[in-house]
């Protein structure tokens, strides 16, 4: 257990990293799927363009 507390203390910089990366990443993964989900498209039709 002490040496797990020793490990956190040691790398305290790189766990708020991790930590800060982890939220903006989710936050813009969720702040997307939101704004994807408001803005319904209308789907794209393919006509059959005439052969020459």
């Amino acid at each position: 257990m002490k040496k797990i507390i020793f490990t956190i203390k040691e790398r305290k910089r790189e766990i708020a990293f991790f930590v800060l990366f982890f939220l903006i990443a989710s936050s813009s993964f969720a702040l997307g799927y939101l704004y994807a989900r408001d803005f319904e498209a209308i789907p794209i039709i393919i006509e059959k363009g005439c052969e020459s």
